[in-house]
């Protein structure tokens, strides 16, 4: 982080320097909206100097661990500088960063969704405009300068709004791709790919995408667990389960049923009673058992 911070900047550049690239390196951990199927202790809100110094660019992180690193590193900035963890809700179970200067005053939340459910680590994988940094105090409009500065070093490129962002989706939808779900969640899987954005940052575009109706249609959405062992530990794949509808349709058409792998972007077709035998078999579990696909789950079988 610091070896390749240019030497010029402010100690408010630096610590937006530091947020910007935070956001691009690092991924959300979907593992968390599974969390209580999983070992005790994975999630909690305990210092572990073990796990913090193993997180890399490219790791999965909590709100948790991103409010960790980023406000150690903001704290190793040269100067007068100080910066601390915000805990919120009654639980205590979400975390935030604040710093202050002799200039300004600022908290940045990362990971909570805010425009249409998206978070920070998304829209920097997107190229939109952050919305998780909350401008306290800030007289002279430093850190917005700071922000304009440090982004094309980190990014090559400018930040475009949200607004902007959903006028391109917009006609991006009224281009000439095939009026078909399976081609244009096709064609969407691989703009991802192409842009490197996986996992939770992925669906978060996805459900940017079809807010817009880029993928035409109604569809219908629940979200689906595979387990897995990664490093000797449990773990769990995000997987969402997608189907299509008209008025032609029958509700529980399997003609237009897909699975989307968060973790590859691979796109499946399967029936009905495929996910109901992996339901069964345990395979597959839903991520929320109130958020379930009608005639889709454990108990009913077709």
């Amino acid at each position: 982080m610091f070896s390749e911070m240019p030497n010029d900047l402010t100690i408010e550049e630096q610590a937006m320097y530091i947020y910007c690239k935070l956001c691009k390196d690092l991924s959300y951990d979907e593992g968390y909206f599974f969390r209580e199927l999983l070992e005790s202790g994975r999630y909690e809100h305990t210092f572990s100097k073990e796990h913090l110094e193993s997180i890399i660019p490219g790791s999965k992180v909590t709100c948790w661990d991103f409010a960790r690193i980023a406000s150690k590193m903001i704290n190793e900035i040269d100067g007068n500088i100080e910066s601390v963890i915000i805990s919120e809700n009654i639980n205590h179970d979400h975390y935030l960063v604040g710093f202050y200067t002799d200039k300004v005053s600022v908290i940045l939340e990362a990971v909570n969704g805010r425009t249409g459910g998206t978070n920070d680590l998304m829209k920097a994988k997107n190229g939109i405009e952050f919305e998780g940094i909350e401008i306290i105090s800030d007289r002279e409009g430093i850190i917005k300068k700071a922000v304009e500065k440090v982004y094309p070093l980190i990014f090559s490129k400018s930040q475009i709004s949200i607004k902007e962002y959903l006028q391109e989706l917009n006609d991006l939808s009224r281009e000439k791709i095939p009026d078909d779900f399976e081609t244009k969640l096709q064609a969407f899987t691989q703009m991802m790919k192409k842009n490197n954005i996986f996992g939770n940052e992925a669906i978060q575009t996805f459900n940017t995408f079809q807010h817009v109706g880029f993928f035409g249609g109604k569809i219908d959405i629940a979200y689906l667990g595979k387990p897995q062992i990664k490093d000797d530990k449990k773990n769990y794949i995000r997987l969402v389960l997608i189907r299509t509808k008209n008025d032609s349709q029958s509700l529980y058409s399997d003609t237009s049923l897909f699975l989307l792998d968060s973790d590859t972007l691979e796109v499946l077709t399967c029936t009905s009673q495929e996910i109901i035998d992996k339901l069964n078999s345990g395979e597959f579990i839903y991520e929320n058992k109130k958020h379930q696909l009608p005639g889709i789950n454990m108990e009913e079988k077709l």
